[in-house]
C-alpha cells in the first residue's frame, strides 16, 4: 500500500455482525468462534434493539447507535516532519523535512482538539426460516473539522493560515460531514441434496484468513483506514462492503467451499491534503480535487509547499486510472483436521489494488530547443508552460493509479492447544505492486538524475505523454500467527482477555538500484547515481542536499524480509462502579526489524496505547484512551502523533 500508517489497536475480525456468525456456525472454526465471543463481550452487541414480527412468519430488528467523541493531540510537531518553508510561514521555526507533507502535523499544536465526530449507525435485518436482508447506513460530521480554525491551512482552503479546513478534495467517506451507504445484501441457503448452499448478493463483506491486527488473506475488502483512528469507531465500519455475489457448499463433515465474485471496485480510503493522518499533502485518488491539492512540489523543504506552488515548482496531479470492476474472485475449501481437532484452508484469489500508486508522465518542451537555457530541467514544470505556452511547453504530470489483476493464495490453520485459540496464516502474491520511492520518482521526472534517472530520460527522449511507472511488480510472501486466550477470575477481575499476533513479511527485492516506498517528508536519500560528492544528499549547500538527517540516508526503504508483532489485553469488572462494567485494557506494537512493503512493518516502530472501557448494561459506554508513539523511530512520518481520545456511545 501506498503510505499507510496502521499502527492501531483495533483489530482486524473474522466476522463483522452477530447476525452471519449465527447464520454460519456450521462452518466457523474453533478459532474464529473464541475471537467472535471475546469481541462480542469486548465491544457489546446491541441489547435494545426494535424487534418486530409480521404475521406471515417475517422477523426483523431495527438497531442504531449514536455516539459522538473527541481526539486532542498529546505532543507538539517534530521539526523533523515539516519543512522549514511551511513552518516558517506560522512561525514554527527550525523545520527540517522535505517537502508534499507538512499541513497534518502543522495544523494541530499539543492540546488541540483534532477531531469531533457525531455519528449515527443504523442497521435494519430482517429474516424468514434462512432466508433474509441486511442494511446498514452511517451519518456522520465532524465539528471539529467544519467548525474549528486550524493552524496552516490545506490546498482545499488555499493554505489559508488561522480558518478553517476544506474537504474539497476529500474521498466520500472522509468528508466532513455525509451519509453513506454500507451493507445492503439479501441472502438465502438452499438444499442441494444434503449440502445447504447459503447465496449472498449485494453491499457486503467477504473475510477470510485468521488476521487479528496484521492484514492478509483479508486485504480483499477496501478498508476505510480514517475510521480506524476515530473514537467510537466500531470495526464493522472499517471494513467496506463491495458489490459482490458470494457463495458457501457445506459438503458434508465439516467441509465447505466457498466463492466470491465482486461486480464492482471499490478503494481503500486514506486521509490526505492536511488531515491530522495525512502521509501526502495532494490527495490520494485517481480523482482530481482542488488545484493545491493536485501539486507535488519539485522544491526542498526551505521554500516549503504554499512558495512552491505560487512558483510554478510542482508537477500538477491529474485524473489517473481507477481499478477495473471486472476481474475480481476468489474461491477457497475449508475442512476439519480431527486428529488434532484443527480447521485448514486454501484459498486462491485475484483483486484489484485497493490502495493508489503515484506515477507520472512525460511533458514537452514544444518548440523549445535543446539547450536551450529556458529548459532548466529535464521536464518542463507549471513555471515553464505559463512562460512559454505558445511554443507548445507542457508540463509533466503526476497521477494515481489502481494497478489490477493481483494474484493471492493462501493456507490457513486454526485449533485449540491447551485452552488458547491458535490461528496462523501463509500468504503469497506472485505479482504484489510495491510503490518505487515517491522521491525518487519526482527527482527522476524532474532532473533525470538518481535511481530512477535512466527510466526518467529514457521515457522523456519519447516525448510528451509517455507513462512513467511508479511501481514494480514484486513476489510477497507473508507468514502470520495469532493466539486468543480467556482468563478466568484474576487481578479481582471477573475475566480477562489476551489477543496477541506477530508477522513476517518477504519481498524479492531487486538488487538493481531501485528502491521503494518510505514517505515524502524524508526527501531524497543518498545515492551513487546523485551528482554531489559521493552520491551524499546528506552534504548541506549542495544540489539535491536533503536537511532531513535521517532521509538523506539511504535506508528506511524496503527490505527483503521485515517482522514484527502486537498485542492487546483486557480485564473485566462488572459492577466495579455502580453497574457499569469497567475494562481496562493495553496495547504493545512493536515492528522488530525490516520495512514491509505495505507500511506494515516500520522498523524499530513502538506504539503503546492504554484505555479504559465503561459499559453500562450493554446500552451506554464510554471509552477513554491514550496512544503513544516512539519518536525514535526514525522513519515513522506519525510519530510525533501521540494522542487522547474519548467517546460516549448508547444503542436503540
Amino acid at each position: 500500500m501506498s503510505n499507510i500508517d496502521r499502527s492501531e489497536s483495533t483489530p482486524v475480525l473474522p466476522r463483522r455482525d452477530g447476525m452471519f456468525l449465527e447464520k454460519t456456525t456450521w462452518r466457523t472454526s474453533p478459532a474464529h468462534a473464541a475471537v467472535a465471543a471475546v469481541f462480542a463481550l469486548a465491544y457489546g452487541l446491541p441489547a435494545h434493539a426494535f424487534e418486530f414480527q409480521t404475521e406471515n412468519g417475517w422477523q426483523g430488528s431495527f438497531n442504531n447507535t449514536i455516539s459522538v467523541g473527541a481526539s486532542w493531540r498529546a505532543e507538539g510537531p517534530n521539526r523533523k516532519l515539516f519543512s522549514a518553508g511551511d513552518g516558517n510561514r506560522i512561525g514554527e521555526l527550525g523545520g527540517l523535512g522535505g517537502s508534499n507533507t507538512s499541513s497534518g502535523t502543522l495544523n494541530w499544536d499539543k492540546g488541540d482538539r483534532f477531531t469531533t465526530p457525531f455519528k449515527l449507525l443504523s442497521e435494519l435485518s430482517i429474516k424468514k426460516g434462512d432466508m433474509g436482508a441486511f442494511l446498514r447506513v452511517k451519518a456522520w460530521y465532524d465539528q471539529a473539522l467544519n467548525d474549528e480554525d486550524v493552524r496552516a491551512g490545506n490546498g482545499d482552503n488555499g493554505h489559508k493560515a488561522n480558518s478553517k479546513l476544506s474537504d474539497a478534495s476529500q474521498p466520500r467517506l472522509n468528508k466532513f460531514d455525509g451519509i453513506e451507504l454500507f451493507d445492503a445484501y439479501v441472502y438465502n441457503t438452499f438444499q442441494l441434496g444434503d449440502n445447504p448452499l447459503q447465496i449472498r448478493a449485494g453491499r457486503q463483506v467477504v473475510n477470510w484468513g485468521e488476521s487479528l491486527f496484521i492484514q492478509g488473506l483479508n486485504q480483499l475488502n477496501p478498508l476505510d483506514v480514517p475510521a480506524l483512528r476515530r473514537p467510537g469507531t466500531e470495526v464493522k465500519e472499517a471494513m467496506l462492503p463491495v458489490w459482490s455475489l458470494y457463495g458457501n457448499l457445506g459438503l458434508g463433515n465439516g467441509v465447505s467451499v466457498e466463492g466470491f465474485y465482486q461486480i464492482k471496485w471499490e478503494p481503500a480510503v486514506f486521509d490526505t491534503c492536511g488531515l491530522y493522518w495525512s502521509p501526502v499533502e495532494w490527495g490520494m485518488s485517481a480523482a482530481t480535487g482542488s488545484a493545491r491539492c493536485r501539486q507535488v512540489v519539485t522544491s526542498a523543504g526551505l521554500v516549503g509547499n504554499v512558495a512552491a506552488y505560487n512558483g510554478g515548482l510542482f508537477i500538477p496531479q491529474v485524473k489517473g486510472r481507477e481499478g477495473n470492476d471486472s476481474g475480481q474472485y476468489g474461491v477457497a475449501l475449508r475442512f476439519p483436521i480431527k486428529a488434532i481437532d484443527s480447521e485448514l484452508g486454501l484459498f486462491a484469489m485475484q483483486i484489484n489494488s485497493r490502495a493508489p500508486f503515484v506515477s507520472g508522465r512525460t511533458g514537452t518542451w514544444g518548440a523549445v530547443p535543446l539547450g536551450h537555457p529556458a529548459r532548466t530541467t529535464l521536464n518542463p514544470l507549471p513555471a515553464h508552460q505559463k512562460a512559454m505556452a505558445a511554443l507548445g511547453v507542457r508540463s509533466a504530470v503526476g497521477f494515481w493509479e489502481y494497478p489490477d489483476a493481483i494474484r493471492l493464495y493462501g493456507i490457513t490453520l486454526s485449533t485449540n492447544v491447551a485452552g488458547w485459540s491458535v490461528g496462523a496464516e501463509l500468504s503469497h502474491s506472485p505479482n504484489q505492486p510495491v510503490q518505487l520511492n515517491g522521491n525518487d520518482l519526482l527527482y527522476a521526472i524532474v532532473t533525470g538524475r538518481g535511481p530512477m534517472g535512466a527510466t526518467g530520460r529514457a521515457a522523456t527522449a519519447q516525448g510528451g505523454g509517455m507513462h512513467i511507472s511508479g511501481y514494480d511488480r514484486l513476489r510477497k510472501t507473508q507468514l502470520q500467527a495469532n493466539t486468543v486466550k480467556i482468563f478466568p477470575a484474576m487481578l479481582g477481575a471477573d475475566q480477562g482477555a489476551l489477543f496477541a499476533e506477530v508477522g513476517m513479511q518477504w519481498n524479492d527485492v531487486p538488487s538493481n538500484g531501485l528502491r521503494y516506498s518510505r514517505a515524502f517528508i524524508f526527501g531524497l536519500g543518498s545515492d551513487v547515481t546523485v551528482p554531489v560528492p559521493g552520491g551524499s544528499t546528506c552534504l548541506a549547500g549542495t544540489p539535491f542536499s536533503n536537511p532531513q538527517p535521517d532521509g538523506c540516508k539511504n535506508d528506511g526503504y524496503v527490505d527483503d524480509f521485515a517482522w514484527g508483532y502486537r498485542l492487546r489485553a483486557q480485564l473485566d469488572y462488572p459492577g466495579l462502579i455502580g453497574s457499569f462494567t469497567v475494562s481496562p485494557n493495553l496495547f504493545w506494537q512493536h515492528d522488530v526489524s525490516g520495512f514491509s512493503s505495505d507500511y506494515q512493518f516500520i522498523e524499530k516502530r513502538k506504539v503503546i496505547g492504554v484505555g479504559v472501557k465503561f459499559d453500562y448494561q450493554k446500552k451506554f459506554t464510554i471509552d477513554m484512551g491514550y496512544t503513544t508513539f516512539a519518536n525514535s523511530t526514525k522513519y515513522d512520518p506519525f510519530r510525533d502523533r501521540d494522542y487522547y481520545s474519548l467517546s460516549f456511545s448508547t444503542t436503540f
